[in-house]
């Protein structure tokens, strides 16, 4: 098949990675028909590392005997898999030529299954493996500068384009040209003696490399085919390239066979850029010497490598023991910048040379060095991972869910689910830099609030890890520094210090977060630093820290908790973990701060940035002192999340208009009226304000509800409220506008008469107008401030219900005590399965009776809210819980109809989040077919649906669901600690009416039109 066949690249490129063969050694026959069995064939090789092969004792086709032997394999696999199918019931005709509409069905059937997903994630891994091709080509330039066969005293472009002159020059080093060597005639008649590459060029025409003709274009870019021919020229592949029909087809075809192309990501006829020449220059050093035995006759010699031959390069594979640090069980007394490597029981102790293979200890790895004279050592000139012995699996340490009974648990973020690996019985840990002696007491507790990544490495490929590398940073953040002993003191805590003396380390490292070095009078007042120190009990000491001087400022519009992590989302939409320690000085939604970051982006250390920043609040209570001073206080819950009492200055300025005294500003707040709020009353002095703090804490400009005379038109004003408001992602009605800044005070109290509820920051909440959902229960007051803006500032609800759309069912495994460091309380905690994952959520003690009269059990459904500490303090009653009683085969749902299951409301409400609870009649190719169950108020429904009429149209809905909705199954008939667990579309079970089989009940949440999720109820002990 010619190079130039529009199909030729494609081929190749199956060809190299074994999805294709061809009919012989030296032909593919591109343009001949396919027969089933030969199509069956190239999707099992596609997909032969994910799909399980047949089971034993599996049934065979009646026509079994003709299908050939390379195919059965493939055939049967892909028949368990159910890929394939026969022509009819059980004939397979192999031999038969396979239709357009064939291949079609086999590729949908395939698109559709659970393989392609996971030949899908192979390439994106290979994708995410791509990001790191830099990195290691960086490693191989090293490696050709050291040989000599580039120039190291420049920056290499790997974006450069490879003009033909100059890749002369590489492949006659690789073929070990002597030093010195010059060129005595022109062999090209535009390739002069002064000519730079004159000398490569006439020494590979010598070799009888280049082809014979008039001119050879030394400043024009070289393309990857014609650079293929080169290298296997001067490597003399081309005697094996020639019999296979020369160039290009015959050399495009060795250069796949031996893998020349690894790492190139150009085409064959695509121009050469740098990048991709380091690759294949150093696939090309990595062959095999072909030696000439006679004419015509010609072998490889496997036992010997161009490196070795021509470079004195030698390579060794095994596993790096130790370094200059540690071994895996102790200190080591190997020389500094040395590593130890076992290569099958052979110890081969080599330096490293300018490589970071020191940081691979406990991974296999094949290592290429050579002996330096001057240092009389073996250095390492580049090492590489074995692929095929090394599983390397690396953690975040915020995803580590636990570390217990030789296992590691963490969550994937990829897959969203927790992942379990397998310790071996004598693992090895090494904790930033040297091993650790305390294996043990490595667990998640002891990692928590650090910063950094676990490596667990299984170098033997018996599926358990029994090497742990973890570089974890604690974060400080600077209070002040003795620069004479080195001391550094934490802004969190003055009684915490640590010693940053270089003398007192092995290895020592203080950069900047971009890799610059920095200096300890760097570390000024407020730069936060990352300290990553190996274990005090180790006589080697290493420690690394990162400076950062990185500072942000803002408002706080959201507040997210996600298990034990706090993340905030600013004005500008930026979003930050907060660090623990600074978790204690966070502000609530509507705050202004400043903050200082660590090297990785977090929140270090909050500032206090109130200071002539508007706040939003609800004044519960006003006081004057009845002393001389006349004082004013007032009680304000606010963005702290608690109510706060504040002292107004004498001359603070309320409304537009500056006080004279006490008695005139409290006159001012007395002016206030009555703030109706939907068809109630706020009690007398309770009252939205914004206000602004001094240096001092207390409050020197206020506005309330009232437009003072002076006042401007960017002022505190009431907007007539509405049953509904709305949001700017859609979700809500479209009476009062909102966007992300505008503040939402929830009263969560239908009495407003009695104060006392108000003063209870229990029946309060302070977020965003995001956490609101439309319903015809709001009672609202809306304020606006500024009068080019549509948006209100503050939202004020009471008597509301009902979640955001983002907030998702939690299907309830278990509910128990637990001890929370936070509170230093004994808290409820309720664990379940929320978007496919196993989550905990603590509640809140204020929450506490509150929640334990909804008298939780397993398999039910709720959604909920929580506060700043992540703790539940709110559950959605109305909007989707669902009682699951097995003993009275009853399910309760309360108002459920609140929760948009009407289907005239599916209809008119085009963006909102809405529930329907039905039962599966049929399932389809990704599609659920089910009968709709209305709901009203605390409406029973018998579990067993024998009165629904199912083939009534008007009750039937259909949903569309695929792999990535997140599904959750309570199965009643698994075992009692397994009975709430994260499923799949396969365990949505079809009803079977008076049958046999399991059915499914279901509980479905919609975002506009979009499936969100499912919850799956399945038992097969209830039909009848």
């Amino acid at each position: 098949m010619p190079a130039g066949n529009w199909a030729f690249a494609y081929i190749m490129c199956a060809y190299e990675k074994g999805i294709v063969s061809g009919i012989d050694k030296n032909h593919f026959n591109p343009n001949s028909d396919i027969t089933r069995e030969d199509m069956t064939k190239i999707i099992y090789n596609t997909i032969s590392d994910t799909v399980n092969t047949a089971d034993e004792g599996y049934d065979v086709f009646d026509d079994d005997n003709e299908i050939s032997d390379y195919a059965k394999t493939a055939v049967y696999a892909l028949k368990s898999a159910g890929i394939i199918n026969g022509i009819d019931e059980n004939t397979f005709a192999p031999k038969t030529l396979a239709s357009r509409a064939q291949a079609a069905q086999l590729i949908y059937n395939f698109m559709s299954s659970q393989y392609a997903n996971a030949a899908a994630k192979k390439r994106l891994t290979t994708e995410k493996e791509s990001t790191s091709v830099s990195s290691k080509r960086e490693n191989v330039l090293n490696l050709l500068v050291s040989l000599g066969m580039i120039d190291g005293t420049f920056d290499f472009n790997y974006n450069a384009e490879i003009k033909k002159g100059y890749f002369a020059q590489m492949a006659a080093y690789i073929k070990g040209m002597p030093e010195g060597y010059k060129a005595t005639g022109e062999v090209f008649s535009d390739v002069s003696l002064t000519n730079e590459y004159a000398p490569s060029i006439e020494f590979l025409a010598q070799l009888g490399v280049l082809d014979n003709e008039q001119n050879f274009y030394p400043n024009e870019p070289i393309t990857l085919s014609e650079a293929v021919k080169i290298i296997l020229g001067v490597t003399d592949y081309s005697y094996f390239a020639e019999e296979l029909g020369g160039y290009p087809t015959g050399y495009n075809a060795i250069a796949a066979k031996k893998q020349l192309m690894s790492g190139v990501e150009c085409g064959y006829n695509d121009i050469l850029l740098g990048g991709d020449m380091v690759s294949l220059l150093f696939n090309s050093l990595k062959l095999n010497i072909v030696n000439i035995t006679g004419p015509n006759s010609f072998e490889e010699d496997t036992a010997l490598t161009i490196l070795e031959k021509w470079h004195n390069v030698f390579s060794h594979r095994g596993i790096v023991v130790a370094n200059s640090l540690t071994t895996f069980y102790s200190e080591s007394d190997l020389p500094e910048n040395s590593i130890q490597l076992d290569s099958g029981g052979k110890y081969i102790n080599l330096n490293c040379g300018t490589t970071d293979i020191a940081n691979e200890i406990g991974g296999y790895v094949t290592v290429y060095y050579r002996y330096d004279e001057a240092l009389d050592k073996s250095v390492c000139l580049y090492y590489e991972m074995n692929k095929g012995m090394n599983d390397i699996v690396t953690i975040s340490l915020d995803d580590v869910e636990e570390m217990i009974d030789n296992t590691i648990s963490y969550y994937d973020d990829e897959d969203e689910k927790i992942v379990v690996l397998l310790l071996d019985e004598n693992y090895s840990v090494i904790y930033n830099g040297t091993y650790y002696p305390d294996k043990k007491s490595l667990t998640k507790e002891f990692l928590d609030n650090k910063n950094g990544e676990i490596s667990v490495v299984d170098n033997n490929s018996d599926g358990r890890y029994n090497i742990i590398r973890v570089v974890a940073y604690e974060t400080y953040v600077v209070n002040n520094v003795l620069s004479k002993s080195s001391l550094i003191f934490d802004k969190h805590d003055d009684g915490i210090s640590i010693n940053i003396d270089e003398s007192l380390f092995e290895e020592y490292s203080l950069t900047f977060a971009d890799g610059t070095k920095a200096v300890i009078e760097d570390l000024v007042n407020g730069t936060v630093i990352s300290v990553a120190a190996n274990d005090e009990k180790c006589t080697a000491r290493v420690i690394k820290m990162i400076v950062s001087d990185r500072k942000i400022s803002g408002v706080i519009t959201e507040v997210e908790q996600i298990g034990e992590t706090t993340t905030i989302i600013l004005d500008n939409s930026d979003k930050y973990r907060v660090n623990k320690k600074a978790e204690k000085s966070l502000p609530g939604v509507g705050s202004g701060i400043s903050a200082y970051l660590d090297a990785f982006s977090n929140i270090a250390y909050i500032g206090n940035n109130n200071t002539g920043v508007f706040q939003y609040g609800l004044v519960i209570a006003s006081h004057r002192d009845k002393g001389v001073s006349r004082k004013i206080s007032m009680k304000i819950y606010g963005s702290g999340l608690k109510s706060e009492i504040y002292s107004l200055t004498p001359n603070a300025v309320i409304d537009g208009t500056r006080c004279k005294s006490y008695d005139d500003a409290y006159t001012k707040i007395s002016m206030v009226g009555t703030v109706t709020v939907g068809s109630s009353n706020l009690p007398t002095g309770v009252f939205p304000v914004r206000y602004k703090l001094n240096d001092n804490n207390e409050i020197s400009e206020l506005d309330t509800p009232i437009v003072g005379t002076d006042e401007g038109m960017n002022s505190l004003t009431h907007i007539s409220s509405s049953t509904s408001v709305f949001s700017s992602d859609g979700s809500l009605g479209f009476s009062i506008p909102t966007d992300t800044t505008t503040t939402h005070i929830a009263i969560r109290t239908t009495n407003l008469s009695d104060k006392a509820y108000l003063e209870d920051d229990n029946y309060l909440s302070y977020g965003s107008a995001t956490s609101m959902t439309r319903g015809n229960s709001y009672y609202l007051a809306a304020y606006k401030v500024d009068n080019s803006s549509p948006y209100a500032a503050l939202i004020i609800t009471y008597n509301g219900y009902g979640m955001s759309y983002n907030h998702t069912f939690l299907t309830v495994n278990k509910v128990y005590k637990v001890y929370d460091e936070g509170t230093n309380e004994v808290l409820s905690c309720v664990e379940g399965i929320i978007n496919g994952a196993m989550k905990k959520v603590k509640v809140s003690p204020k929450y506490e009776s509150t929640f334990e009269g909804l008298k939780l059990i397993q398999g039910d459904v709720i959604r909920y809210d929580t506060d700043y500490l992540g703790h539940l303090v709110y559950v959605d009653s109305s909007t989707a819980v669902v009682k699951y009683n097995k003993d009275d085969k009853t399910v309760t749902l309360k108002n459920i109809s609140k929760g948009q299951t009407e289907l005239i409301n599916v209809k008119e409400v085009e963006q909102s989040t809405h529930v329907f609870h039905g039962y599966v009649k049929s399932r389809a190719e990704g599609l659920i077919e089910f009968v709709y169950a209305s709901g009203g108020t605390t409406k029973t429904i018998n579990i067993r649906p024998n009165d629904i009429e199912w083939n009534n149209t008007s009750n039937i809905l259909y949903a569309q669901i695929n792999a990535s909705t997140p599904v959750t199954v309570y199965d009643s008939s698994e075992k009692e600690n397994h009975r709430v667990y994260a499923g799949t579309y396969d365990d949505i079970a079809d009803y079977v009416h008076n049958g046999n089989d399991a059915y499914s009940r279901i509980l479905l949440r919609y975002r506009s039109d979009e499936l969100k999720e499912v919850v799956v109820f399945n038992d097969a002990s209830l039909v009848e």
